[in-house]
């Protein structure tokens, strides 16, 4: 047992320590009291306050950025928290690295670049020129295609009177509604040279645009799965068929192409109600075209948005033609 005794402002301590037991059991066991002196210390407690709070953050720092694994994936998540931070030039270096690593390695470009090079055989160096190669079919069809659509306008004016009266975006309008066999019925060919240019001019214009929607269609398929590859952390597309989208995707898209039609439909172009326009757009990217509801742009740029926006359905309707027998899991 021991006794403490502590005195102001120099402290003197007194403590009696009681000996062991084997201690005490012998003839020559004493008490023995050890005295000590302790000097007042003045002790700051907003200093220590700060030291605590700073040692505090420093643990919460290493610990938050500790040294991960080479080997662990980029998160863009990670880039934002980092980013609120004043890292390390280490740490830094090694977020840049692990960014690096995911755009070279799993990101979209990364995978598309990889699957162009297997699909080419060619290397790396020569991509860009290999591209731009593949690229030039595609493009003298697009641009064939619009060039065939404006013609076909020039000439409709040229051999009808009664298409002549129309506003020149109308009749380009009504010649890409005739090749895409949407048939509004709003404008028709009235003469005979008109109805004869007709037959022959859709003759070859379907086929055009079909095939220049087909490949828009194999495009957007495989940029389906080469996301689905980078958002699953693949380097590899894995899929059935690439030109093939899943059905239920395929009719998500379908649908939602036709929502977004009629709310283009409802507040801008012809302002619609609501579900006359999105019947409209539904009835018009599947080529059905009743003729009940036709638009009727105010300007070019209007044309041109109906177009595009008629042209991105039938994109979508192809993929289904081709999803609906062969479809495929997500």
């Amino acid at each position: 047992m021991s006794r403490v005794t502590i005195a102001e402002p120099k402290s003197e301590i007194t403590v009696e320590m009681e000996p062991p037991q084997s201690e005490l059991d012998s003839p020559q066991s004493a008490r023995k009291i050890s005295r000590f002196v302790v000097e007042p210390v003045a002790v700051d407690f907003m200093t220590c306050d700060a030291v605590v709070n700073r040692e505090c953050n420093h643990f919460l720092f290493n610990d938050y950025f500790k040294k991960e694994s080479e080997e662990q994936l980029f998160s863009p998540y990670d880039l934002l928290m980092h980013l609120q931070f004043p890292l390390k030039k280490s740490r830094t270096r090694s977020h840049i690295e692990k960014f690096k690593n995911y755009w070279e390695n799993y990101s979209f470009y990364a995978i598309w670049r990889k699957k162009f090079i297997e699909d080419h055989s060619c290397d790396e160096q020569d991509i860009w020129k290999e591209f731009c190669i593949a690229s030039v079919p595609h493009l003298i069809i697009n641009f064939f295609l619009v060039f065939y659509i404006v013609a076909g306008a020039v000439v409709f004016q040229i051999v009808d009177e009664n298409i002549r009266r129309n506003e020149f975006h109308m009749v380009i309008l009504f010649t890409f509604t005739t090749v895409a066999t949407v048939g509004y019925g709003n404008i028709v060919p009235t003469t005979d040279a008109s109805k004869i240019f007709c037959i022959f001019y859709t003759l070859m214009g379907v086929p055009l645009l079909f095939l220049s929607l087909t490949n828009i269609g194999q495009f957007l398929a495989e940029g389906y799965w080469i996301f689905l590859a980078s958002l699953s952390r693949t380097q590899d597309v894995v899929a059935d068929d690439e030109r093939r989208l899943p059905l239920v995707v395929v009719v998500t898209l379908l649908l939602t192409h036709s929502v977004i039609g009629g709310i283009l439909f409802h507040l801008w172009i012809d302002q619609m109600p609501i579900i006359p326009a999105i019947y409209f757009s539904f009835v018009s990217i599947t080529t059905i075209g009743y003729g009940d509801i036709t638009p009727t742009p105010s300007d070019a740029f209007q044309t041109f948005i109906i177009i595009c926006y008629l042209a991105i359905g039938m994109v979508t309707k192809k993929t289904f033609n081709f999803s609906i027998f062969f479809s495929s899991p997500l």
